[in-house]
């Protein structure tokens, strides 16, 4: 099993809310924002992040969090990240529920390698079927949603005010123990 993770979200929020939970377990982790790559002067910004992160510059930390600006840039770079089958790291894709995306990620998988590649582990979580054991996570609608549901706060999560929404919001999963987030805190940890 590899010792490195790779973590692919969606967006921002999504991004802080892992760097949150790894913060609290004491993992080491290095963000890397889609802008960033994008306005880089590099010719492949993203395949050098991953390769730093897989070397000798980044061989202190354990999780790399990137946000993909999209559901649809997450599920293409996963294809893409998982066909290289790089046995230095594991992928873990999280991407808010909904049944467009679950058949957005199935279509790409099938058109990718003609066959599927996932095995359904829980009703949140799936596991691809080669020998490393990617993670795929459904986060149940969105983090935005489940922020809202759970802790009644409706703000945007931007800046110190959201961070402190998600503190909040990762507390109270933690109580009353939620068992997506249960279940995404234990991928985390593994």
């Amino acid at each position: 099993m590899p010792e490195k993770t790779v973590i692919l979200c969606e967006g921002v929020h999504d991004l802080i809310f892992f760097s949150i939970l790894l913060e609290q377990k004491g993992i080491r982790y290095q963000l890397v924002h889609n802008k960033d790559l994008t306005e880089s002067r590099e010719r492949t910004p993203e395949s050098n992040k991953v390769r730093d992160f897989i070397g000798r510059r980044g061989r202190s930390v354990q999780i790399l969090i990137k946000d993909e600006d999209g559901w649809k840039n997450c599920i293409d770079n996963f294809v893409i990240l998982y066909e290289d089958m790089n046995p230095k790291y594991r992928l873990l894709l999280c991407l808010d529920d909904d049944q467009k995306t679950r058949e957005r990620l199935k279509r790409a998988a099938n058109e990718r390698f003609r066959k599927d590649i996932l095995l359904q582990q829980s009703e949140f979580s799936f596991q691809t079927k080669d020998a490393i054991k990617h993670q795929v996570f459904f986060i149940p609608g969105s983090l935005e949603r489940q922020v809202k549901e759970i802790t009644g706060n409706n703000s945007d999560l931007k800046g110190d005010e959201g961070r402190r929404i998600l503190n909040s919001f990762i507390n109270q999963c933690q109580r009353e123990e939620i068992p997506w987030f249960l279940e995404l805190a234990s991928l985390l940890s593994n």
